[in-house]
């Protein structure tokens, strides 16, 4: 039985291990996934550019001089985002790519089963699911403003909740708090080395 897309994504939130398997069940060829992706990216940086400029970021930014170091360090990330969104929607996706690959490869380290392309689908609707939930908490931010806070919790919850339960059934893992460890283990090890790829 098909399901519209609001229902796969109730069903992920309520059994993502059986959205998984009906995703990954499509079989979808490998150049119409990465299309997928690539769209999914695309619509997520249009919505944060919108709701970037709606908020008023469009505005006068401040004089560098008179900030921190680290105050300096997210106006440059702001005028970056501001100002290029094509750069953001290649930084996006290049964590994208680079999400799927890691999946794939320290999955089967770790003794996993899923294939890239099933690691590649499944990061394409893990993308669609984050851009539902960046469009919920915007509409809360604009109907329900005290909200917005927890909303943004729940985000995050989420999106640790979402990417275990996705990846465990994508590699066969019958342990979430096992793969719970190895996301955070791997989100380390890659942020460590792009500070270190950054500092030389």
């Amino acid at each position: 039985m098909s399901l519209s897309l609001t229902d796969l994504m109730r069903e992920s939130l309520l059994d993502p291990r059986a959205a998984t398997r009906r995703i990954t069940g499509l079989e979808l060829p490998t150049p119409i996934l990465w299309q997928a992706l690539a769209a999914v990216i695309c619509l997520t940086v249009l919505l944060e550019q919108a709701l970037f400029w709606i908020g008023g970021a469009g505005g006068p930014l401040p004089d560098p001089a008179t900030l921190t170091v680290q105050e300096q360090q997210i106006l440059a990330l702001t005028r970056l985002y501001a100002e290029n969104p094509l750069m953001m929607a290649v930084i996006q996706g290049g964590f994208a790519v680079v999400a799927v690959y890691a999946i794939t490869i320290v999955g089967r380290i770790c003794g996993g089963t899923g294939a890239f392309e099933d690691s590649l689908a499944m990061i394409a609707w893990f993308q669609t699911m984050l851009l539902a939930l960046q469009l919920l908490q915007a509409l809360t931010g604009v109907v329900l403003p005290p909200l917005s806070g927890i909303v943004a919790i729940v985000t995050l919850v989420l999106f640790f909740y979402l990417l275990t339960m996705f990846t465990a059934e994508v590699h066969g893992f019958e342990s979430p708090g096992m793969v719970f460890a190895m996301i955070i283990a791997t989100m380390i090890a890659i942020a460590f080395s792009v500070t270190l790829l950054l500092t030389l």
